[in-house]
């Protein structure tokens, strides 16, 4: 009798000792260590400019400046960012948390600029300008 209350005492000692951990009875979260970030500027056009003109006389140019894990970069376009292959949008890995932006300039006194940021499918920055050369600026965070 003595053997079976000492198994049971150390029985509902396990079980107690085991119920006073965490609160949480499933697996722990962990946030991502690198998250994927889009990265898009455009310019439009009014309607009564056609953009072919525009493009022969370098109206339709933006001017980019880009926070990359690895520094800035800037640069001029036609009318809209694109990566090395042409596709209008370009991306970058970055660590959680770290800081991201976007700026583009108008390369004219007319037509509207916009930037967006995009974090794993979430927009998390977008502005646009329609100024005479104006700048619109795009930052977040990367989560």
């Amino acid at each position: 009798m003595k053997k079976s209350l000492a198994v049971i005492a150390a029985a509902i000692l396990m079980t107690l000792t085991a119920c006073s951990g965490s609160a949480s009875a499933g697996p722990s979260y962990k946030a991502p260590t690198q998250v994927k970030v889009r990265f898009e500027a455009y310019k439009t056009l009014p309607q009564y400019i056609n953009a072919n003109e525009a493009m022969k006389r370098r109206e339709g140019k933006i001017s980019i400046t880009l926070s990359t894990p690895t520094g800035i970069v800037q640069n001029d376009y036609s009318q809209k960012m694109v990566n090395g292959a042409g596709d209008p949008v370009v991306f970058y890995s970055y660590s959680a948390g770290s800081p991201v932006s976007l700026s583009v300039q108008n390369g004219s006194s007319y037509g509207k600029v916009t930037c967006i940021i995009t974090v794993d499918g979430v927009i998390v920055s977008r502005n646009e300008s329609s100024s005479d050369y104006g700048v619109a600026s795009c930052s977040g965070i990367a989560r």
